[in-house]
């Protein structure tokens, strides 16, 4: 609701302003651009500034944003004033001689601001649009809406066909922001189900189906985000599977804990990489050993198809923990994501995925698997 409503205020300013003497205003381009700078992205009013038509964005200022891609972003959602904004340029800080020298603007002197012209309240850190730390997309466990199909390789308890829904999302609860120091905290939660599925089979069967809840604390400070997540999860077997011969011949443990876990990320250029770890505080039964360790590595392409709504995107994400004697579980997932072309965007991931490694389904965590499928993901 909150970026339906910015999306509302920046289209009755940039229709107003096209209207009227102030559209060509260095000062009515600055407020146009930094106000979804700050309300969108929540980056530095000064990230942005506009002088004499040419519009400068400072890369040093974007933070874990990839800096090619703000600028494709910025052409895109501008398209309605090329004929006030003579370039549109990338630039690193106060070194470049590209870079304006003289007093930058700020969002609060611009005219989105003012006092005498706009009455928008400064943003206060309460439920954020987006999350600080962004989704890990081959996670197999990460929060998100799935609609996956999923081909066993080695003929597992999967049946060769299965059908993978999960629901979740992340909610950003509160942040707070140090511009002058370039940091952010976040305290957000998240919570999700992932189903698994036999579509072999008549009738369809409910295999599996595990429920997640988390309260992660993000930080960032330039391209580097660190996420500290306390969370529980409990691991379900389906009724209808139950009643298969497969499901008759499973001794059912009732199987749930609570962890911690610690992951780093770093940004450089279009790609990311992180890694990370964890540690079961509680579990049951308690003979489930506690150790497990996270890397990974994601791509997020600079260039668009479609008039910038495709955007090829890939990652890969590898898991290994004590209980499965460190046997790695590696997801590699590559496609492409739908994406609005104007700055403000929701976005989908349409994928092509490949895991091998043990399951992740549950108390199936013994089995060694290998799957390829398709999938489409929405992340919140």
């Amino acid at each position: 609701m909150k970026k339906f409503f910015v999306v509302i205020l920046l289209a009755v300013i940039n229709c107003y302003a096209l209207g009227s003497k102030a559209s060509s205003s260095d000062d009515y381009l600055s407020g146009y651009i930094q106000s979804t700078f700050i309300h969108i992205y929540y980056l530095p009013s000064d990230s942005v500034i506009v002088k004499n038509g040419i519009v400068y964005i400072n890369e040093d200022k974007l933070g874990h944003y990839n800096g090619e891609q703000i600028l494709q972003k910025v052409r895109q959602s501008t398209v309605g004033l090329q004929t006030h904004i003579k370039d549109i340029k990338l630039v690193k800080g106060n070194s470049s001689e590209d870079l304006p020298l003289t007093k930058k603007k700020t969002i609060k002197e611009s005219v989105f601001t003012q006092k005498a012209t706009s009455q928008t309240p400064v943003t206060d850190g309460l439920m954020p649009n987006h999350s600080l730390f962004q989704p890990l997309i081959a996670d197999p466990k990460w929060p998100r809406f799935t609609l996956a199909y999923q081909y066993d390789l080695k003929r597992s308890v999967l049946r060769r066909h299965a059908f993978a829904p999960n629901f979740g999302a992340s909610f950003s609860l509160y942040r707070i922001a140090d511009i002058e120091k370039d940091q952010e905290w976040e305290l957000s939660m998240q919570a999700g189900l992932f189903g698994l599925m036999d579509i072999g089979r008549t009738p369809s069967a409910l295999i599996n189906a595990d429920y997640f809840v988390g309260v992660p604390i993000s930080y960032r400070t330039g391209a580097f985000t660190a996420l500290l997540r306390p969370y529980h999860i409990s691991t379900h077997l389906g009724d209808e599977f139950m009643l298969t011969p497969e499901g008759k011949a499973i001794q059912r443990i009732n199987l749930s804990y609570e962890g911690i876990d610690l992951i780093l990320s770093y940004n450089i250029n279009s790609f990311r990489v992180y890694g990370g770890g964890g540690y079961l505080v509680h579990k049951e039964p308690s003979y489930i050993k506690p150790l497990k360790i996270q890397i990974g590595t994601e791509y997020y392409s600079d260039y668009t198809f479609m008039e910038g709504r495709l955007r090829p995107v890939s990652g890969i994400d590898i898991k290994a923990d004590q209980n499965g004697s460190w046997f790695p579980g590696v997801s590699v997932k590559t496609g492409v994501q739908i994406e609005n072309s104007a700055l403000i965007s929701n976005k989908m991931q349409v994928m092509l995925e490949f895991y091998s490694g043990r399951s992740m389904h549950g108390q199936f965590y013994r089995d060694k698997i290998q799957t390829v499928g398709i999938a489409l993901h929405a992340f919140l």
